[in-house]
């Protein structure tokens, strides 16, 4: 086990090509719109969002079957991963859900009901959402 600096912009990059995925046995994405908010309020505002922990994928003693974060294109599933995420899916799938997917999120309200949204930035710089997303790292 090692510790390694990677920046968000290339996990998502690594999520949206299917080589980091999730192993089969991993819980669905359960984070509603308010959970999605706070952690977006968090990279804007540059507080550390967490860790996440990740197996590389090929180990012929341990062997997972794996499947593609929620809404990655099709041909994402076709690849075979060289990383299963283990722990920081939920908030791996609202980053690359709400900040790199073309799609809409498909999220729920904190009553329940089901909603597809779209999240911005608010800022006047463009060039300071490449700044908060390559400048923050997840920790392996």
């Amino acid at each position: 086990m090692y510790s390694k600096d990677t920046l968000i912009s290339e996990l998502v990059k690594d999520i949206h090509s299917g080589k980091l995925q999730l192993p089969d046995f991993q819980r669905g994405w359960v984070w509603d719109d308010n959970r999605i908010k706070a952690l977006l309020a968090s990279i804007s505002n540059l507080y550390p969002v967490g860790a996440a922990m990740f197996l590389a994928n090929g180990n012929d003693s341990v062997q997972f079957k794996y499947r593609t974060i929620e809404g990655c294109p099709d041909n994402a599933s076709q690849t075979v991963p060289d990383w299963l995420i283990l722990d920081g899916q939920q908030r791996l799938t609202s980053i690359y859900s709400s900040l790199f997917s073309e799609n809409p999120v498909n999220t729920r309200t904190d009553k329940g009901a089901e909603i597809k949204r779209f999240y911005y930035f608010d800022i006047e710089d463009l060039n300071l959402i490449t700044l908060y997303i390559n400048k923050l790292y997840y920790y392996e």
